[in-house]
């Protein structure tokens, strides 16, 4: 007893240390509440599957809708040899009709409280599905996890069936600590529940976990769901929020309106009294978009709650759409579909727009009417849109008060007439009616006591704007409007340079001139100071927007196509993202060239300003200009090799810490010095860590064939170490280069093997100086070359670092190398 004890002691100790809330608080125990078919308890003398570096998933029934907020799962450690768990990955997937693993619903944020407590003790196996590797018996003493609190839980429906992904990173340590995910007591030869238990490297393929060695021998896992009581019911909004939400498809703009309680970036809007409404009744919900905002993936399908005549809906007119499961624009199921107005007009209550409203609250209390409409098409409600006679905000109905015991047409009230946006399409707008006036600038967002909100997709239609083009080369560039080019409505007082003209379509020709030769020669806004650009330096261009309206803030996005492919697209062509400048100055602005840009090359520019912020380079604004422009390239003679990274979602960053070092192998053409080494990484599932030492050294080459040292002469690798530098944190920089991947790349433990999909998201460039009298003298001539093999170990705390892949095509010598493990000697 009193060596269990003191076992148990530095157990909680060792818990203690990595925990984020280390309080014995919300443990479960059998008879307490849960949220699933039945609990699914440990079997004290069954099996522990690890858990280290691959996945593990069990399927479970939802009991009772409502939010997820506490998961209890029990483990072991092999051998007994008890470790530290540096990280749960935690998931909810859908359940395919193979019966497996499908769509990510949620993941886990790791916020909440983690509580580890010993639980019993049996004698039990081991079993890694990787190598096949079992183990009976392998150790006795076995744990709870207690996930509590969870901030952002997933809200799951009664009858519908999940599955539980869990993957650990555990801490190196002694004896190599790894830990198990525990069996439940109901596996063969009794009742399994549902699908058994599955196991997969990479998290898309799954493979049964079978601990049989003569028969099948399936399991259920260890683990029990529980949360809190379903909320009550309430109204919500349904306009489109999240990162797969698109709110407008034909621009590619995703919602970031105030809806869902259980998906962001937003607030939401929520009622629960239902005195004051819209329409003939009220339909009862439990989150936006009548209860389907759910993970990632909750729009479409879109107006869950009200579209148009369905029994709920309030609007009047005009009659409204709503986007399909193809992303296409269409209108409501009962509305043959009717435009707002021109763009630019005026709208008047009971002729453009109307609204049936309600105002039945108790006490003689008056009701407000707002309403809000995205003219800019931006993805939200903010700011205020300019037509060349006057501003439309987007607050176009503020705190209009509804007298008590009103029923009718809004109209009725006299509302004011408003002036409709500059931008022609499709329009999310929202209708409040409260019990309190709302706080002004609003967006949309708030917890009201009474009332309802409705959201519905308005047309607004084209009269005859004036638009400004680009006159990039099309193809490949988007210029041309059937290519969604760039175009802007052209308002006055917001301009580059001297003048803006319009077009009626792109102006496309070989050297981005097209828009000087047609009409005005208004292409004098940017001016580039530098040219050519130098790869690796700084460069510099000027834009001139004295001729802006004084004080306006106008949002900048620029574009230059620095790998000459005839695509802005790629991770690091941005070079300026919603800058924000003032109207009436002169700006000189800097800007750093990558590395990578192709050298000796005429590529193209777009610069692109508007009030609106979020501009991509295809697609219309409501105001502004646009401005595209040849530039040339040039050479940067310090460069001595050049490997530029994968920027795609085909890329690769390969683990280079905790002894694992990455070489490669370079070419030297031209005689002399190192001075700078630069490099390109990402951090695991975008954790940014710090590195306190990156390990650098030089080799020769050993190469392949009969003058090798390798007995099978089957590769080339690095041989006798030349050069060696330990960078400590302060004497190199990182900055991230480009935007983030939208699909992400994929991360790869070479020791391990694993190969993680969508395993981060942000390139970074590290970049290290040598001092003249530690640099490396590298040989070698273009006649008579000399091949040399870089490699690169990282110390990082708190993230793992990965070295990146080379773009593709491209390849020099022979592949990579991996070294792990102490050093030296190095074996390749």
């Amino acid at each position: 007893m009193e060596k269990f004890n003191f076992k148990f002691l530095l157990f909680c100790l060792v818990i203690f240390v990595f925990c984020s809330n280390p309080v014995l608080l919300a443990d479960w125990n059998t008879g307490d509440p849960h949220k699933m078919h039945f609990p699914q308890e440990p079997d004290p003398t069954g099996w522990d599957i690890c858990l280290n570096h691959q996945f593990l998933a069990d399927d479970f029934m939802c009991s009772e809708t409502g939010p997820i907020t506490d998961i209890h799962f029990w483990i072991s450690w092999q051998g007994g040899i008890e470790g530290q768990v540096q990280h749960w990955d935690i998931s909810i997937r859908k359940n395919t009709l193979a019966g497996q693993p499908g769509q990510i619903l949620w993941t886990w944020n790791s916020i909440g409280n983690v509580n580890i407590r010993w639980y019993g003790q049996g004698q039990q196996g081991w079993y890694c599905p990787l190598n096949n590797y079992l183990n009976r018996p392998d150790h006795m003493m076995f744990y709870q996890v207690n996930i509590t609190g969870i901030q952002e839980p997933y809200t799951q429906t009664q009858g519908e069936i999940y599955w539980l992904v869990i993957r650990a990173s555990v801490m190196p340590g002694p004896g190599d600590p790894a830990v198990g995910w525990k069996t439940s007591k109901n596996m063969l030869p009794g009742p399994l529940w549902g699908n058994p238990a599955k196991w997969s490297i990479n998290g898309t393929t799954w493979q049964t976990i079978n601990t049989g060695t003569t028969s099948s021998e399936y399991h259920d896992m260890a683990f029990v769901i529980t949360g809190t009581p379903p909320a009550p019911q309430m109204d919500f909004g349904d306009a489109p929020e999240g990162t797969t939400a698109l709110a407008y498809p034909d621009i590619g703009v995703f919602g970031r309106f105030p809806t869902c309680m259980t998906v962001g970036p937003a607030n939401w809007v929520q009622h629960t009294n239902f005195g004051a409404y819209f329409g003939l009744i009220v339909d009862f919900e439990l989150d936006g978009n009548a209860g389907l905002c759910q993970g990632a993936s909750c729009f479409p399908p879109y107006d869950q709650d009200e579209c148009f005549a369905d029994g709920d809906a309030g609007l009047i007119m005009p009659q409204s759409f709503t986007i399909d499961q193809l992303l296409n624009y269409v209108t409501c199921p009962q509305s043959t579909g009717s435009p707002l107005g021109i763009a630019c007009q005026t709208a008047i209550w009971g002729q453009n727009i109307d609204i049936d409203v309600h105002n039945l609250m108790p006490s003689g209390t008056t009701a407000y009417v707002n309403v809000l409409i995205d003219w800019n098409r931006s993805g939200e409600w903010s700011g205020t849109s300019f037509c060349p006679t006057a501003g439309t905000p987007e607050h176009v109905l503020v705190n209009f008060p509804v007298p008590p015991g009103y029923q009718g047409p809004l109209s009725t009230l006299g509302p004011p007439a408003f002036l409709i946006g500059p931008v022609p399409g499709y329009v999310w707008a929202r209708f409040s009616i409260t019990e309190t006036p709302v706080m002004v600038p609003w967006d949309g967002s708030g917890t009201f006591a009474d009332g309802e909100t409705e959201d519905y997709l308005l047309l607004v239609i084209e009269g005859q704007p004036e638009l400004d083009f680009g006159d990039a080369p099309d193809p490949t560039y988007p210029t041309l409007a059937a290519s969604n080019g760039a175009g802007h409505a052209i308002v006055g007082g917001i301009l580059m340079g001297s003048a803006v003209d319009a077009d009626v379509d792109g102006q496309p020709s070989a050297n981005a001139l097209g828009d000087d030769v047609a009409g005005v020669d208004d292409e004098d806004g940017v001016s580039f100071v530098t040219n050519p650009l130098i790869p690796g330096q700084w460069a510099q261009v000027q834009v001139d927007l004295s001729n802006c309206a004084a004080g306006m803030n106008i949002y900048l996005n620029a574009w230059i196509d620095f790998g000459a492919d005839g695509l802005w697209s790629q991770s690091g062509d941005q070079i300026f993202k919603d800058l924000m400048l003032t109207g009436g100055s002169i700006y000189s602005l800097l800007y750093q060239v990558p590395f990578y840009a192709q050298p000796n090359s005429a590529t193209f520019s777009r610069f692109r300003i508007s009030t609106l912020a979020g501009l991509s380079y295809t697609g219309l604004a409501p105001d502004g200009e646009v401005e595209d422009n040849l530039v040339n390239i040039g050479q940067n003679k310090s460069i001595k090799w050049m490997q530029p990274p994968d920027r795609t979602s085909n890329g690769i960053d390969i683990k280079i810490d905790q002894m694992r070092r990455i070489a490669d192998d370079f070419q030297c053409t031209s005689h002399g010095y190192i001075t700078d080494i630069h490099f390109w990484a990402s951090w695991y599932e975008d954790r940014v860590g710090v590195i306190n030492k990156i390990n650098v050294k030089i080799f020769s080459d050993d190469p392949v064939g009969p003058g090798g040292s390798d007995p099978c002469n089957t590769y080339s690798k690095p041989d006798e170490l030349l050069w060696h530098r330990d960078f400590q944190s302060g004497s190199f920089s990182m900055q991230p280069e480009g935007e983030p991947l939208y699909e992400g790349e994929y991360w790869w433990d070479p020791v391990s093997q694993m190969l993680i999909p969508y395993g981060d998201r942000q390139i970074w460039r590290i970049e290290m100086d040598i001092p003249w009298l530690e640099a490396f003298e590298q040989k070698g001539s273009a006649t008579n070359p000399e091949i040399y093999w870089l490699s690169i170990e990282a110390e990082t705390v708190q993230g793992e670092l990965g070295w990146k892949t080379r773009d593709w095509p491209g390849h020099f010598m022979d592949d990579a190398c991996l070294s792990a493990g102490s050093e030296p000697p190095y074996m390749w």
